[in-house]
């Protein structure tokens, strides 16, 4: 089996929040959406560290499966010089997970849309904002290794450069991407057209605040089709004629279905009920999606960063 750069487990398809930009939510939730220890346990056995980074999320909350500290333990005792990877909303009351995010040197990336408290716990219902902020100052005491990633969206549109700030003042890197979302597309592309030069005033100043620091800015190229910036800000994979990731990106949902993309493309390369994961990795439908994959209309929006 070759190598692959990230490969994403999802442990949750569950969430404590209902974004509104999202299309999931606690309001779907069910108790069989959860990845079980099982399945866990023989995909990282079967991939036997064959990857760069192991990123345990999907499309929920992974910090409330009932089993996650134990899981993200077990990652780490399996492969402890490997890099492990969350993205979380940081919503939860547990500081056993916050050490364990420390302890296991975990990548954590900050679902955080707004420094106002009535405007974040809008966007993403169910948070409760004190509860955020204190979980992200105990985890950034103890690890160097987060990042706020802000979701620019109407409702947020022009604190871009105070969430930067934000992330600046608690020594996290920062991550922009853009909603994608059918019921906001028509509106967020009015507004990303009307306020393009907002925008790039909006990238140099947050590139002068991180300039000279450790920490690292990612900013997308282009936004709903937009270009901003090609000097500051980095190129997303609907930006290139073949995406990067392509082939070395595997993503496994709680139930064992197997897709090839880390943002989530629904296309299936087959269920680990059905075939090992080496099957369905070097099996025809993946072929077959590499070969395709420039014109997926999935992919040809997609906002992914490229490094």
């Amino acid at each position: 089996m070759k190598k692959y750069k990230e490969v994403i487990l999802e442990l949750s398809k569950n969430c404590n929040l209902n974004c509104i930009m999202c299309g999931y939510g606690a309001r779907f939730n069910r108790a069989d959406k959860f990845m079980n220890y099982s399945l866990f346990d023989s995909v990282l056995k079967e991939l036997n560290g064959d990857f760069e980074v192991l990123r345990l999320n999907g499309r929920g909350e992974s910090t409330i499966h009932p089993e996650f500290v134990k899981f993200i333990r077990h990652a780490h005792e399996l492969y402890p010089v490997g890099r492990i990877r969350l993205f979380s909303n940081m919503n939860y009351r547990n500081d056993e997970i916050t050490r364990a995010l420390s302890e296991c040197l975990c990548e954590t990336m900050i679902s955080f849309d707004s420094v106002n408290k009535k405007n974040l716990e809008c966007i993403r219902e169910g948070t409760n904002y004190e509860t955020v902020i204190h979980n992200i100052e105990q985890l950034c005491a103890g690890s160097k290794l987060t990042a706020i990633v802000f979701t620019l969206q109407p409702s947020n549109f022009y604190e871009l450069f105070e969430v930067a700030r934000f992330s600046y003042e608690h020594n996290c890197h920062f991550f922009c991407n853009a909603v994608r979302n059918m019921w906001m597309e028509e509106e967020f592309s009015k507004l990303v057209n009307a306020n393009t030069n907002f925008l790039k005033d909006s990238y140099i100043e947050i590139n002068k605040l991180f300039e000279g620091s450790r920490l690292t800015v990612h900013l997308p190229s282009q936004i709903s089709g937009v270009t901003l910036s090609t000097s500051i800000a980095k190129p997303t994979c609907a930006d290139l004629s073949h995406c990067p990731n392509v082939g070395k990106d595997i993503c496994i949902y709680y139930d064992g279905t197997v897709t090839p993309c880390g943002m989530f493309n629904p296309y299936i390369l087959g269920n680990l009920k059905e075939q090992s994961l080496y099957e369905i990795l070097n099996g025809s439908q993946l072929s077959e999606f590499i070969k395709a994959q420039s014109k997926d209309p999935y992919c040809r929006n997609c906002q992914y960063i490229c490094d």
